[in-house]
C-alpha cells in the first residue's frame, strides 16, 4: 500500500472512530433516561399519538461506478472507466414520523467523510475485438463529493400482534452523487508505458435519481429485546447525468440518461435498550443498472460543443455496513 494509501486510510479510521463514539451513549443510564424525556415531547393531536424518531449512522460503504462509450451502429465497446468507491466512511443523519398507526414518512441523508482508497482503471478499444488497446490507471483517486438521501412513505398492511410483527408497503425516491478528481498515473499505449505528470488529469462525476417502490417487514425475537427488519425496493425508472473532465486534453463529456432500472435490498437488526433507545446494525445494497445515451463534448479552449454520433453507458453499484443509534420519542 502506498504512503498517500495509508495516510488516507488512517485519517479515515481516526474520523470513524470519532463519529462512533458519538453514536453511543454516555451510560446505560442516560439510554434509559431516553424514555422519561422523550414521554414528556409525545405529540398528540385527535387522540393519535404521533410517534417520532431520529437516528445518526456511521456507515462503510464499496462499490463501482461504470462510466463507458459505444460505436452505436456496431455495439462495439470503445471505452470503459470503473470508478472505485472504497474505503469510504459516510454519515448519516435521519427521522421519522408516523402521523398514523398504519403510515410512517422517512428521511435520510448520507454523506461522506473521507477521499476513500480507491483508484480508476481506464480500458479503449481502437479496433473489433475483446482485447483492449489503450490502458491507463490512477492509485491517487479522491472522492471529493459522496452525497445519498432518501425519502420514503411505509404504509403498514398486515400485523401480528403476538409475534409483534408487521409488513408493509414502501414509496420512495432516492438520490445519490459520486465524485471523483484522479491525480497522476501510468498507462500502457500499444506497449508504449510511462507515466502522466503527478497533476490532477480528470474529473468525474455521477448522479443518479430513482423513484421506487417496495416491500418490507419488521419482527421481534420472541421474548428478547432484539428485532429484525428487511425491505426490497425497486425501480423500473431511474436517470442520471454524468460530466467527465479530461483536464489534460481540455475536454468535457456530458450526458444525460433517463432509461435505467434500480434495485436495492436492506436488512437490519436492532437491539432495544429501552422503549425509546435501540442501536441497529445494517447491511444495503443498491444497483443500478447501465443507462445508455448520446453525449456532448466540449472543447474548453475554444468552447466548441459537438454532439457525439456514438453513445455514453453508465451504472453503480455499492454495498454499505452501518450502525445506528435511534431515539423514539
Amino acid at each position: 500500500m502506498s504512503r498517500q494509501k495509508m495516510q488516507k486510510s488512517l485519517s479515515g479510521w481516526i474520523t470513524a472512530c470519532a463519529c462512533l463514539t458519538a453514536l453511543l451513549p454516555a451510560s446505560l443510564s442516560d439510554a434509559a433516561e431516553v424514555k422519561k424525556v422523550e414521554k414528556e415531547t409525545s405529540i398528540h393531536i385527535n387522540k393519535n399519538v404521533i410517534v417520532v424518531s431520529g437516528r445518526m449512522s456511521l456507515g462503510y460503504i464499496n462499490g463501482v461506478s461504470n462510466e463507458l462509450l459505444y460505436v452505436q451502429w456496431l455495439n462495439h465497446k470503445i471505452s470503459e472507466l470503473n470508478w472505485d468507491i472504497d474505503g469510504v466512511f459516510m454519515m448519516g443523519l435521519g427521522g421519522s414520523i408516523a402521523p398514523l398507526s398504519w403510515l410512517k414518512l422517512n428521511a435520510d441523508v448520507w454523506f461522506k467523510l473521507n477521499e476513500g482508497n480507491g483508484s480508476m482503471e481506464d480500458y479503449d478499444w481502437l479496433f473489433l475485438g475483446e482485447q483492449y488497446t489503450l490502458y491507463s490507471r490512477t492509485d491517487n483517486l479522491d472522492l471529493t463529493r459522496g452525497i445519498k438521501y432518501d425519502l420514503s412513505a411505509d404504509m403498514t398492511f398486515y400485523t401480528h400482534r403476538e409475534s409483534k410483527s408487521k409488513f408493509y408497503g414502501t414509496l420512495g425516491f432516492k438520490h445519490d452523487t459520486w465524485k471523483w478528481e484522479g491525480t497522476g498515473g501510468y498507462y500502457n499505449y500499444f506497449g508504449w508505458e510511462g507515466s502522466f505528470d503527478d497533476v490532477p488529469v480528470i474529473v468525474f462525476e455521477q448522479k443518479l435519481y430513482a423513484p421506487y417502490v417496495g416491500v418490507g417487514f419488521s419482527s421481534s425475537l420472541s421474548t428478547t429485546p432484539i428485532t429484525f427488519s428487511g425491505r426490497f425496493i425497486y425501480s423500473p425508472y431511474t436517470y442520471g447525468d454524468f460530466k467527465d473532465q479530461h483536464l489534460l486534453r481540455d475536454l468535457v463529456f456530458e450526458a444525460d440518461f433517463d432509461s435505467g432500472t434500480m434495485f436495492g435490498v436492506d436488512v437490519a437488526g436492532a437491539y432495544n435498550f429501552t422503549d425509546n433507545f435501540s442501536l441497529l446494525l445494517s447491511y444495503q445494497y443498491q444497483n443500478y443498472s447501465e443507462m445508455k445515451s448520446r453525449f456532448t463534448v466540449t472543447d474548453v479552449t475554444t468552447g466548441v460543443v459537438e454532439r457525439s454520433e456514438q453513445e455514453a453507458g453508465m451504472d453503480n453499484y455499492t454495498g454499505m455496513v452501518s450502525l445506528t443509534a435511534q431515539y423514539t420519542f
